[in-house]
């Protein structure tokens, strides 16, 4: 044991001068290219940066958990701005996603550890039945293309992996802690670029990229302003994350943390509510609504909750009643509840309804990857290619069935259902704010799916997965304090 001190303090310090190396040189590279293409040079700088994360990633799995989870909020950004170099979305997120997994495997392994420690539950067994589900789907009769069938199995495994990955992460109330820090950040600086994209404007390599597309463009335009992606692929996507964001930080401002927090994730949350703001969409706008519902469904008995209610009330009929009619912000906020009059909520209704008999003859639905752009492209003359499902259970109950469907909804509930047991009985004050905000978080998402594909989109399926992994894991870290204890 006294031996191994020093050598690991070695192993570091060598590993610290190869990243150095590697650095150092590619810079020297990329300056020399860059006398002549700097776009070049930055690519090979990036290439080179990128080469060095994922060594760290294989030498420390938590950091590898970290450094996936900022490479999908920067990269759709990363690919506009190379927009010529067609940049692999997927493939900048699932290379060091597979490289942190090694370096948890080689991790278990140096300490003789088992991979599955805490993977023995009924979450994890629920999404690992539906991912067998998913596969076996490759042999359903109305799918004809096997490619299509593996783009969406890759994603649900990135899935599933990045949640075994966080499993083993959030070992300690305090990593589980610093894993809700570090995705504020990443949300403030979302909802920060969104802002700067409404008050100053887009870059040109993002106007490019919508100005040609004259489909794209009348998706984003509303009154002749252009909704907000900030860093992420779409509006939609966006706007629905940074709401599950406001509620989860909603939920810490409202539990009994210290004045100088409330004041640093209140200015946070107006930030992110600006961002959820511009971005249009209304699905997000209704999740924040849900998220407070539930918060003051659980809570009900206490007075802050009272007076939040009171206020939250207030400030809400005063969005939907103040006579204020020029701002095409706040209007967009004030159709969201106007359901009568939502003429695309009616043109989804009928979509849904006209493709019912369908979900009804198959229960296995037509296979993965089937409707909307993606079965077009990959399953063409398919009865169910261009069919627009607006909707992640839409989407499920086609492409899978109403077996699938069910399946889907019962890892929610599931989900659900064992956090709030896991909330209830957690006596640890600490992990019992962080499970009731995952709770909340999770609930927001899981209404969001009735209005879009919610739950498996880039970056927001790391926040929606790794709040199952906090809840499970607050369970393990409670009773094991309790036990130590007693």
């Amino acid at each position: 044991m006294s031996n191994s001190a020093p050598h690991n303090v070695s192993q570091k310090q060598r590993m610290t001068i190869i990243i150095s190396f590697i650095i150092v040189l590619s810079s020297l590279v990329s300056i020399f290219i860059s006398t002549k293409n700097y776009k070049t040079g930055l690519l090979v700088i990036g290439g080179i940066f990128f080469l060095s994360i994922l060594i760290l990633s294989v030498y420390n799995f938590v950091f590898g958990f970290y450094a996936t989870m900022t490479f999908a909020f920067f990269a759709w950004t990363i690919n506009r701005a190379f927009a010529s170099a067609d940049l692999p979305i997927a493939l900048v997120v699932e290379v060091p996603a597979y490289t942190t997994l090694l370096g948890l495997i080689i991790n278990k392994w140096d300490i003789k550890d088992t991979l599955f420690n805490y993977s023995k539950n009924i979450v994890a067994y629920s999404m690992l039945g539906y991912f067998i589900f998913l596969c076996l789907e490759l042999f359903n009769p109305e799918m004809h293309s096997f490619e299509g069938w593996s783009i969406f199995i890759r994603r649900f495994l990135l899935i599933l992996v990045s949640f075994f990955i966080a499993l083993h992460v959030f070992e300690t109330t305090r990593r589980i802690v610093t894993f809700f820090k570090f995705w504020i950040i990443l949300a403030l600086l979302s909802g920060l670029y969104a802002c700067k994209q409404q008050w100053f404007g887009l870059f040109d390599f993002e106007l490019n990229l919508i100005q040609f597309d004259s489909k794209k463009l009348g998706l984003l335009l509303i009154g002749g302003v252009l909704r907000k992606s900030s860093l992420f692929s779409d509006p939609a996507t966006f706007g629905i994350t940074m709401a599950a964001s406001f509620s989860l930080i909603l939920v810490l401002l409202l539990s009994g943390v210290t004045k100088n927090m409330k004041l640093k994730l209140l200015l946070i949350n107006l930030v992110i509510l600006l961002g959820v703001a511009y971005s249009g969409t209304r699905t997000a706008y209704f999740i924040i609504i849900s998220g407070i519902f539930l918060y003051v469904l659980i809570t009900i008995n206490q007075f802050r909750t009272l007076v939040f209610s009171v206020i939250a009330l207030f400030a809400f009929l005063l969005l939907i009643y103040l006579p204020i009619y020029s701002n095409i912000t706040i209007n967009r906020i004030r159709s969201t509840f106007e359901f009568s009059d939502d003429a695309s909520l009616n043109v989804r209704d009928r979509n849904r309804s006209s493709i019912q008999p369908y979900i009804h003859e198959h229960a296995f639905g037509g296979g993965l990857n089937t409707c909307g752009s993606i079965g077009a492209k990959y399953n063409p003359g398919h009865i169910l290619a261009g069919f627009p499902p607006d909707s992640g259970y839409v989407k499920a109950a086609i492409e899978t069935g109403w077996v699938g469907l069910f399946l889907l909804c019962i890892i929610y509930f599931i989900t659900l259902q064992y956090g709030l047991v896991t909330y209830f009985k957690c006596k640890n004050k600490i992990l019992k704010i962080y499970v009731f905000a995952s709770v909340v978080c999770i609930f927001t998402f899981v209404i969001a799916q009735y209005g879009q594909e919610a739950t498996d989109q880039i970056p927001g399926f790391f926040l929606f997965y790794s709040c199952f992994a906090v809840i499970i894991k607050s369970r393990y870290i409670d009773e094991k304090l309790n036990q130590t204890v007693l």
